[in-house]
Parts: structure tokens; C-alpha cells; sequence
């Protein structure tokens, strides 16, 4: 609830994604990975890509809300999946038992959101991992993770990012 109200989300059908230390947990809180989803699964992680999945019914009915932001009617059909190769957060995730539950900052002056002590949100989130910029990459810091949609026959691409678009597998 504190991510979506600090994005300004709080009504939103948009689930969060889950950060994942390992395949194993992806499996999981997801249903459905088949022998074509587990090699794109595979080769492609850790990087940086979302994936969605089919929600298993190990997963948290509070991250997800209704079209009204009501708890009543909690939509679990489908999940965000992300295993970044990023050494501070796989550090973090070697000392948690769980997943995390996670988000993106806009960055820049057009989103309001800086990585600044002035900011409204800043002392009403846990941690920040501010990825600066990519070793010989050049993105930007509001770069996001290339998106997949892996609940249909074919792997559909939702959002164009950081992650190559021709996925390996």
C-alpha cells in the first residue's frame, strides 16, 4: 500500500513486481512455467527484464487490489518477475528469506521524484538502490527493464528497455 500511495497508484490495477533471488522462487509464486518459459527464464536471468507470469496461490493476496482500490476483490492472475544482475541487490536478497516486493523511481524533474533529501517520499520508503549509471551501458538511471509477457503462446514484449529485445532461448 505504501509504494502505490507514494507513486500516487493507490487505485491502480498495476501489481508491483517480485524480485527474485533465484528461479526456484519464481516457480514459486508463478504457475505454469513450461519447458519454453523455464530456457527463456534461464538465459535471460539475472538481467534486465521483467517478466510476467501466471500468479501462483503462494502469493500475497495484499499485492494486489481491484480497479477501485478495494481489498474485497483482489486480482492474482498474474505476476511481475524481475532477477536483476545487480551485486547490491543480490547482496540484500542473500540476507532475506523472502522476496521483494518492488518498484521503480521516476527519475528527473518532470516525475517530481529526485534522489534528494527534500523529496515528499523519501523517508516513507525502506531503501533506495540508486543504479547510477551502466558500466559501459550509458543509460540513464530512469532507463527501465525490457518487459515480457510470457502467459501466451508467445513471448509478447510490453515494454522496450534496458534488456535486448530478441530474448535469448
Amino acid at each position: 500500500e505504501r509504494i502505490l500511495r507514494i507513486k500516487g497508484l493507490e487505485k491502480c490495477k498495476k501489481p508491483l513486481s517480485l524480485l527474485c533471488p533465484d528461479l526456484a522462487t519464481i516457480d514459486r509464486f508463478s504457475y505454469g512455467i513450461d519447458r519454453t518459459v523455464f530456457k527463456i527464464l534461464k538465459k535471460n536471468l539475472p538481467g534486465p527484464y521483467t517478466f510476467i507470469l501466471p500468479a501462483s496461490s503462494e502469493l500475497p493476496k495484499m499485492m494486489f487490489f481491484d480497479g477501485k482500490g478495494s481489498k474485497k476483490n483482489w486480482k492474482r492472475e498474474t505476476l511481475g518477475v524481475r532477477m536483476p544482475n545487480d551485486p547490491v541487490i543480490q547482496y540484500v536478497q542473500e540476507q532475506l528469506d523472502e522476496p521483494l516486493l518492488v518498484s521503480s523511481v521516476p527519475a528527473g524533474e518532470e516525475s517530481g521524484c529526485q534522489l534528494d533529501e527534500t523529496a515528499a517520499w523519501w523517508n516513507q520508503v525502506d531503501f533506495i538502490v540508486e543504479r547510477g549509471q551502466d558500466r559501459g551501458g550509458g543509460h540513464s538511471k530512469s532507463d527501465g527493464s525490457t518487459i515480457y509477457d510470457l502467459t501466451g503462446v508467445e513471448p509478447l514484449l510490453v515494454r522496450e528497455g534496458l534488456g535486448a529485445v530478441d530474448l535469448a532461448y
